[in-house]
């Protein structure tokens, strides 16, 4: 009785069911409530058997294929919706990775054509706390050296200008000069001074 009452009250997805049979195939108890049971065509069924040794007793599960096959049918329906919902996932995420590495990369191609136009005075901004804003760091040292150069190199671009204006004019005083005391000196030789005394 304890048994029959396990096997009665046994579930097997919907439909399913369990019987017992005794060494001569006879249905001891199954988990259907009907009193003339027999078990379904074996075609139909997906079915398989535990012999109990100890009893002489077989265990048998029948499983109707169509209950089967569609909870197969729903696994693999669920399946591929969670595949498509994963590389939907997986599609954003390297979408914001992506663009979370190359936005910094066009920000400092961005500011090295800007910086290459002769604008020393741009910032390369890169906010990300890694090797790209280091990056972007020495960047920016790199423009403030340029622009010292720059400086330094304008500055001696002006002092060789003002030395070429300065040799210019030193040269023309000195042709200036020349010219009035060459004549002084003239007028100095012709005039005899022993007439005077």
């Amino acid at each position: 009785k304890a048994i029959e009452t396990i096997i009665k009250n046994s579930v097997l997805g919907k439909t399913g069911y369990l019987y017992l049979t005794d060494s001569k195939n006879k249905i001891i108890a199954n988990s259907l409530a009907v009193a003339n049971f027999s078990p379904a065509n074996p075609d139909t069924v997906l079915k398989t058997s535990k012999p109990l040794a100890d009893f002489s007793w077989n265990l048998v599960a029948e499983w109707p294929l169509k209950e089967v096959y569609a909870i197969i049918s729903d696994v693999v329906r669920k399946t591929i919706i969670t595949i498509i919902i994963v590389i939907c996932f997986v599609f954003l995420l390297s979408y914001f990775v992506a663009g979370g590495l190359l936005n910094p990369i066009k920000e400092l191609v961005r500011g090295a054509k800007i910086i290459g136009e002769g604008n020393l005075d741009y910032k390369v901004k890169i906010k990300t706390d890694d090797e790209l804003q280091d990056l972007a760091n020495q960047f920016n040292k790199m423009t403030v050296d340029l622009k010292e150069i720059e400086s330094l190199s304008r500055a001696l671009k002006k002092e060789k200008e003002l030395s070429a204006i300065k040799s210019q004019f030193l040269t023309t005083v000195s042709h200036q000069l020349n010219t009035p005391v060459t004549e002084i000196n003239w007028a100095l030789q012709s005039v005899d001074f022993n007439d005077a005394e």
